[in-house]
């Protein structure tokens, strides 16, 4: 009778079930393998072949077939199955029991590993060496979170490697093999699945009470680091407010950026701090749940450690948009490793023109279809965006203390490479030079930029305690990102989404970005309630404009450097309210 040997294997964030199955037959064709990529049945056959003859067991001159399912989702993989060459080595061997040939040392061996595996719940994963020896294999995340969803007594994982901490799952359910030979000897010996129904129903509670002093435990250890993950983000929050206080406006932007999950674009002349700012934008991101720690291992299956901190990917300019999505071989690429942390772009203008247009989907959607000859795998997408560039070639176009040096309509040949779709999907678009200006003007003179208020509030507010503040932001933080993206109505007051809505129409912004400049106004009156509360619609809204600056100076040109006076882009909306507190 064929004999079944179960498995697992990880196709984007789904976990799919393994069966393997061995048969012996009539004739002689030796040894077959179907519904595996040919590449991988060609070594895998060698490899079974070479660690079954250093246990003395030969393959009879019969014909052998193992046949694994599902074979159409397996088929789309190119390597990362090594790891069923023992299920298929065990599956072998149950199937041998059958063989007359066999020794009889080595079939009541057989014959007792083959009804050992008659209940169909353990799972095997490993890759065999020729002398047969279990190597680790590269991904285990998979077969315990399918030993968690099996959720039985008797389920086993058998494998040369321990749980990880990340799946929180039992550790009785792993048994430790280093070699065929030791997997071989365990099984003849586990005699847990010849139990009595009783025994079955005993093992039951016994799991489910273990189950739930585990889970009480795991519950008081997690509160423990809830708390500890607590202290260490706002140690880092005030740490990195330490770093930025000389430039209270580029600190008070990130944090809007990293309190309301904003995309942000920094352009600016060379050497001003973009880069150095972005970077430190991942010290202000909060830590990763469970849930969260779980998707991000499963895409990162490689090093599926625990880990609070958030992801943090920064490939080169050079980048293509294969390596941005997900290549051919359908395994992740840039904005699926980065799901639920930070994706750096720097010098933005740089990339690759098809490999920018082809981030539209994925910030909108955050997730990633990809369609290849081989099949189709859906990624998720869902990273915050930060990215950098210059404004032209020589990078100081928009600059108020050197002159620009590229030639003719070069500047704007450069700025083309953006496209108006993807600035867009960005909500905070800023000169790098302006905020700089902004923090050497004084806070309260007449020349003050609205964010510049802003930032010398908030500064005035650290100084004096630093831990309530950085408590403070954590807890809006804590709402924001927890909040769906369509914020309820009553969130900001009517007079104000009534003259931004009105405001919009006369200017014709897109849906989009009106959504922007809602949530942007919804992450500063809740950052910063005490300055917003005392100001007008139009100077609340004036600020939400310098937020979104470069927008302003592309569409200007070279006319941006002109010494104007600022106004509010609703300077013709109207007659002004006095407040909407």
């Amino acid at each position: 009778m064929p004999s079944t040997i179960f498995s697992a294997v990880c196709i984007g964030m789904q976990v799919v079930p393994v069966t393997v199955e061995a048969a012996l037959g009539q004739g002689f064709s030796g040894l077959q393998f179907i519904g595996l990529p040919q590449d991988y049945a060609r070594d895998a056959r060698e490899r079974i072949r070479s660690s079954l003859e250093s246990l003395g067991v030969s393959l009879p001159a019969r014909r052998l077939v193992v046949s694994v399912r599902p074979s159409e989702t397996l088929k789309l993989f190119k390597g990362g199955l090594e790891h069923l060459d023992l299920p298929c080595a065990i599956a072998i061997l149950a199937a041998l029991a059958d063989s007359p040939s066999e020794s009889k040392k080595n079939a009541g061996l057989l014959n007792a590993i083959a009804l050992n595996l008659k209940e169909g719940t353990h799972l095997f994963a490993g890759q065999l060496t020729l002398s047969g020896r279990i190597l680790v294999p590269e991904y285990i995340l998979p077969f315990e979170l399918l030993l968690l969803e099996t959720g039985t007594a008797a389920a086993k994982v058998w494998s040369a490697t321990v749980p990880s901490k990340i799946s929180r799952a039992p550790k009785k359910h792993f048994i430790h093999v280093e070699s065929l030979k030791d997997c071989l000897h365990a099984l003849s010996q586990n005699n847990r699945l010849n139990r009595t129904d009783s025994d079955s129903a005993a093992a039951e509670a016994e799991l489910s009470g273990v189950s739930q002093s585990a889970t009480n435990a795991t519950a008081a250890s997690a509160g423990s680091n809830v708390d500890a993950n607590s202290e260490n983000q706002i140690h880092k929050i005030i740490s990195f407010f330490e770093k930025f206080s000389s430039t209270p406006s580029v600190a008070a932007v990130l944090a809007v950026a990293a309190a309301g999950r904003h995309h942000i674009l920094f352009a600016g002349s060379p050497g001003c701090g973009k880069t150095f700012a972005l970077r430190h934008l991942s010290d202000l991101l909060p830590p990763l749940s469970h849930r969260e720690q779980l998707e991000v291992a499963l895409i990162r299956q490689r090093d599926p450690c625990p880990t609070d901190s958030r992801p943090f990917r920064h490939p080169h300019h050079s980048a293509s948009a294969a390596a941005l999505l997900g290549g051919s071989l359908l395994q992740p690429g840039e904005v699926s490793l980065a799901h639920h942390g930070l994706l750096f772009l720097d010098e933005l203008a740089e990339f690759p023109r098809p490999a920018l247009e082809a981030l539209r989907e994925p910030l909108d959607e955050r997730k990633i279809t990809l369609s290849r000859a081989r099949g189709r795998i859906e990624l998720p997408a869902d990273f915050l965006l930060a990215s950098a560039t210059n404004p032209c070639s020589c990078g100081f176009f928009f600059s108020r203390t050197q002159s620009c040096r590229c030639a003719g309509n070069a500047p704007l040949k450069y700025q083309q490479k953006l496209s108006g779709p993807l600035l867009e999907r960005f909500s905070l678009l800023l000169l790098m030079d302006e905020l700089l200006d902004d923090d050497q003007r004084t806070a309260g003179s007449d020349s003050a930029s609205p964010l510049a208020e802003l930032a010398h509030g908030w500064q005035q507010a650290f100084n004096r305690a630093p831990e309530q503040w950085a408590h403070q932001f954590v807890k809006v933080q804590n709402e924001l990102w927890s909040s769906t993206p369509v914020y309820p109505a009553g969130t900001l007051p009517e007079t104000l989404l009534l003259l931004l809505e009105t405001q919009a129409k006369s200017q014709k912004l897109s849906s989009r970005t009106l959504f922007h400049l809602k949530k942007l106004l919804v992450t500063l009156t809740s950052l910063f309630p005490e300055q917003i509360s005392s100001w007008n619609c139009h100077k609340t809204l004036a600020s939400v404009q310098q937020l979104r600056s470069l927008e302003s100076a592309l569409r200007k040109g070279a006319s941006f450097l002109a010494p104007t006076e600022q106004h509010s882009f609703l300077k013709n909306s109207g007659k002004e309210p006095d407040s909407f507190a």
